[in-house]
């Protein structure tokens, strides 16, 4: 690994917008002799590029809030009922049992349409924990493709697509072809 103090090399680490847990191994290679409990960073490069870092670390979560705030409101006016009635941070767990269809179920039916969420027990479920009666839905990761507003909006239609018509195999079709042209103006790897 390779570690300049200079600026030039910042925008290399952060073009490729690395995550929190990527930026925190960095930094302990950088900074292996140093404390991170305390804050201690004797580091000269540490030094350099923490505050950079942490600025944007800063930006991107404030990014993927504003995703889940944006995500969980359109789920809201499709008349989704989510657990906590919104979110205050990356996640959000939806109460299935109106839709006559459970957490596992609708898990696979997503997955079909390459989107992925994990099936999650609601307070006083009547299913079993591998059943579920719900669905939990972060943002992090689309926030980390580029997603905005825009793309969050489409991603709640279709959930709500699939939800509405997840015994319809023509619908989940056309639901995973919608995935497949948001994903590709957003490419996990650039060229």
């Amino acid at each position: 690994v390779y570690l300049s103090t200079s600026d030039e090399m910042l925008p290399i680490l952060l073009s490729h917008q690395v995550a929190t847990a990527e930026i925190m191994k960095i930094l302990i290679v950088v900074d292996m002799q140093n404390d991170f409990v305390t804050g201690s960073l004797a580091n000269p490069a540490a030094q350099a590029i923490v505050p950079k870092i942490a600025k944007k670390i800063k930006e991107y979560q404030k990014k993927i809030i504003d995703n889940a705030q944006i995500l969980s409101h359109a789920l809201l006016e499709k008349g989704l009922n989510l657990v906590s009635g919104g979110t205050d941070n990356h996640l959000m767990l939806i109460d299935l049992r109106a839709f006559g269809i459970t957490g596992k179920e609708m898990e696979k039916r997503l997955d079909e349409v390459h989107i992925t969420v994990n099936k999650n027990a609601i307070p006083n479920d009547p299913e079993t924990p591998f059943v579920t009666s719900g669905i939990r839905l972060g943002t992090p990761a689309v926030t980390s493709r580029g997603f905005k507003e825009a793309e969050i909006k489409e991603l709640a239609a279709i959930i709500c697509d699939v939800l509405d018509n997840y015994q319809n195999d023509e619908v989940i079709l056309k639901c995973r072809e919608r995935v497949k042209a948001l994903c590709a103006k957003f490419p996990v790897y650039k060229d």
